[in-house]
Order: structure tokens, then C-alpha cells, then sequence
């Protein structure tokens, strides 16, 4: 398991989703590291999974990632709509998007 969740981290390092920190930046900047830990699957094509903590804070007077981040009203239309107006036809079409949450910029 640990050599997987190590090939994992090579390569969303590979794709650009995550940075190593040099030795120069950790001793100039001001830096806020993101825990993460492996989650365990029974699948035979994604055994295990890495999730982020952004909710996780340095210490109790500090804020997370997560409360740094602006807040907008939703910008996704409401999934019950979505799921009725998918089952209102014949045919349907879906797609397999492994990982492409990674690559969603705004």
C-alpha cells in the first residue's frame, strides 16, 4: 500500500495537481501544508484513493484552507433536478471522468 500511494503522489506531482517545496521556500515564505492519508477501497481499479484535509487548521487560533476560501451561492444546478430531468428520457448517456475533479480550474 505504501508503494501505491506513493506512485499516486508521483504522479498528481507528474500532472501538475501537486508541488514538492523546495528547501529555499520552507526557510523564506510562510507555508500551510495540506494533511492527507489514503482511503482503502475493495475496487479493483482504484484500490486506494489520497483525500486532502482542508478543513484541518495549524493550531486553534489559526484558520484552515478551507476558511480562507471565499463563499459564492452554489454554482452547480440542484442534483435532484439533474437525476429527474436524466430520467425523463428513453436513452441516457454516461461517461466514466476518473479523475478529472483534478483538473477543474476557475
Amino acid at each position: 500500500m505504501f508503494r501505491m500511494y506513493g506512485d499516486i503522489i508521483s504522479d498528481q506531482e507528474r500532472r501538475g495537481f501537486i508541488e514538492k517545496v523546495s528547501d529555499e521556500t520552507l526557510t523564506e515564505n510562510l507555508i500551510h501544508y495540506i494533511p492527507h492519508h489514503a482511503v482503502k477501497k475493495d475496487s479493483t481499479t482504484t484500490p486506494i484513493r489520497i483525500v486532502y484535509n482542508c478543513s484541518c487548521k495549524a493550531n486553534s487560533y489559526s484558520a484552515s484552507l478551507n476558511d480562507c476560501l471565499a463563499e459564492y451561492p452554489p454554482m452547480m444546478n440542484d442534483l435532484t433536478t439533474i437525476l429527474t430531468r436524466f430520467r425523463m428520457r428513453k436513452y441516457a448517456v454516461t461517461a466514466d471522468i476518473e479523475k478529472a475533479f483534478l483538473h477543474i480550474e476557475y
